[in-house]
Order: C-alpha cells, then structure tokens, then sequence
C-alpha cells in the first residue's frame, strides 16, 4: 500500500519530532530571556487549552463565534480553516482570531494590507487585540507547512507603527540543519534585535525578552500561542 503524498509531511514531522534535538536558540536570547515550557499542546484537540509561563488559552474553537465589521475580518469570511481563542495575562485578556488555507484573491487582500513583499502561497494570519479593539495588532506567516521542500517560512507582526519581523528556524540546538530541514520553530525580530523565540516541535517552548513591557509581552505570548496551535490544529486535521 502507497502512503499518499498528502500526509508524506505529516508522518515524517511526527517521526523527526521524536528523534531530533531541540530548536537552536539565539544565545543573546537565551540570555535576556524569560523561558517557559509549554502545557497542553500535545493532546486532544477537543476543548484544547495551552498555557506557558503566566499566560494560558481559554478553550479553542474552531470558526468564528461572532462577526467583527472590520476590514480583516470582512475581507476572509469565506475562509475554510480558522480558529479563535482567549488569551489570559498579568494584566488583562487578548483575543486571537486566525485563518488559513486562504484563495487567492484573498491572498492578494494581504499583499495589500501589509505593502510588504512578500511571496504568498500557502499562508497563516491573523489578528490580536482586545474585546474594544480586535485587530490592533495583525500577523502573516508565510509557508508556515513547508516543512521539508525548500521554502523560507517567513512573515510580519504589525499595529501599524510597530513592525516585528518573524523567519523559521531550522538548525537544531547541536546547530546542525535536520535531514529534511525541519522547522523547528520561530524567532521574532524588532529592529534587527531577537526579541522572542517559538519553538512549534515536541511540546513547545518560548522565550520572551524580559526587559519588554507587559503590554508587548503580552501580544508576543499571544502570537506564540496561535503559532503553537496551528501547529498543533494542523497536525490533527483530517
């Protein structure tokens, strides 16, 4: 019996996920940051909740519970894969709404919405913000399930006045690429500086600079946590 080409990535990120070394980390990073495991990402999808550090997910819903008449969330209405979730901190809550697996002429929407350039085919983006003001911040991951072929899985955290840069990570904590250039997670950049990093294999981890305000870790956490369950939500997809 053949194994489809459809789920050849799925088995082999599972098989490397239990044999290769963790994520490299940016020993700047390592340094200045605060590192938390991650809770709950490895189990039933069913009532999902994930938690690292002070932060942790209200249940995880797949599909959008309510409309927000803004221009992001209009424009992806007709969007098969999305998911949606709460976010609790120190100081407040965050809510997160994501889509993917987006036509084309939706895509075309980001180009535009970003002015950034971008090659877009396979994308995850989303929105963080509160209950008063949901798309504050706005977030594409671009190629985010090219793990194996050859593709940069890139992309951009934005309020408008500040610009985050987000590039995969593919060399592992021996700093060696994998045999099939795994990625293994994510760091985030602001001004050229790593200021957090998302490991998306095995269990998860992240590190968030600590000399960061509340308000920006937060945010940061809150990206972390979209990425970890996309990965998660992605790998239990029928």
């Amino acid at each position: 019996m053949k194994t489809s080409i459809k789920f050849l990535p799925i088995l082999l990120l599972t098989f490397a996920s239990c044999a290769v070394p963790q994520m490299m980390l940016n020993q700047e990073l390592e340094q200045n940051a605060a590192a938390w495991e991650v809770k709950g990402k490895q189990g039933w999808t069913f009532n999902q909740k994930i938690s690292f550090g002070p932060y942790a997910t209200g249940k995880v819903s797949r599909g959008w519970t309510r409309s927000y008449d803004i221009p992001f969330f209009v424009r992806f209405r007709g969007s098969k894969e999305k998911f949606h979730f709460e976010q609790k901190g120190p100081e407040g809550s965050l809510m997160v709404h994501t889509v993917q697996s987006l036509k084309a002429k939706e895509i075309d929407f980001l180009k535009g919405y970003f002015s950034i350039p971008l090659d877009f085919k396979d994308v995850f983006s989303g929105t963080i913000g509160t209950e008063n003001d949901p798309g504050k911040w706005t977030f594409v991951v671009n190629n985010p399930n090219d793990q194996y072929f050859g593709e940069t899985s890139e992309g951009y955290l934005s309020n408008g006045n500040e610009l985050y840069k987000i590039h995969e990570v593919r060399q592992n904590s021996k700093k060696r690429d994998t045999k099939w250039g795994l990625i293994f997670g994510y760091e985030i950049f602001r001004n050229g500086k790593v200021i957090a990093g998302i490991e998306t294999i095995n269990n998860g981890r992240v590190w968030i600079d600590k000399s960061l305000k509340e308000e920006e870790t937060q945010v940061l956490a809150a990206f972390a946590a979209a990425l970890l369950l996309r990965s998660e939500l992605d790998l239990n997809a029928n």
